[in-house]
């Protein structure tokens, strides 16, 4: 996939709940090939990925960035609950949607949170199959998408990482790499003012 300045396009779902600890970061060392991964002497570059850790606690917790020394060549983000605080609304789109295909009560917020990175799709057929709701999951993932969509006026940014986004895009690439579809995470980029600090995007829907 390619963004809009021709550059190579790269970007999970829900990672935990909408509250974290002190130590907030699984750090993963990916190393990509490519334009994206090309160092500048034609080596494998080495990239830093930033993915949120399903651990309970507080948004008003001191939140600590614990970045591992190295010579990166850029720095991709996961969306969901990393850049943007979203579990609260993809959880409420999912319970709505599910409680629309015949879902009794309340969706079991441990198993949907057990569901980060999974493709929206894939997230239905599972909680319809956990929760022994029958349901066709095209309907169910699109309605909650539409959901999602219509909340998108709630969302908070989660400030820490979004400034330490700011200061290394000053002098490496950085990029989104989200399992959720384009239209929910190109929506959220854009509602949130985030999409120019992000010209490389990957989703569910490019890989």
């Amino acid at each position: 996939a390619w963004g809009d300045d021709g550059r190579s396009d790269r970007e999970d779902q829900e990672e935990g709940p909408d509250e974290f600890d002190d130590v907030l970061f699984h750090l993963l060392w990916l190393g990509f090939a490519g334009r994206l991964g090309q160092g500048p002497r034609g080596e494998r570059a080495l990239f830093l990925g930033l993915r949120a850790a399903p651990n309970p606690g507080s948004l008003g917790a001191t939140m600590q960035l614990d970045i591992p020394q190295g010579e990166f060549e850029g720095y991709i983000f996961d969306l969901d609950g990393t850049l943007v605080d979203t579990m609260p609304l993809h959880y409420e789109a999912w319970n709505q949607a599910m409680q629309k295909a015949g879902l009794k009560g309340a969706l079991d917020k441990n198993r949907f949170y057990a569901l980060g990175g999974v493709p929206s799709r894939l997230v239905a057929e599972l909680l319809g199959r956990h929760h022994g709701v029958p349901l066709d999951p095209d309907v169910v993932y699109k309605q909650k998408e539409a959901l999602f969509m219509g909340s998108l006026q709630k969302l908070e940014l989660i400030a820490p990482v979004i400034a330490f986004a700011r200061n290394v895009s000053k002098t490496h690439p950085v990029a989104v790499a989200s399992g959720g579809t384009r239209e929910v995470v190109r929506s959220t980029l854009t509602k949130t003012g985030l999409a120019p600090l992000f010209p490389i995007v990957v989703t569910a829907d490019d890989v």
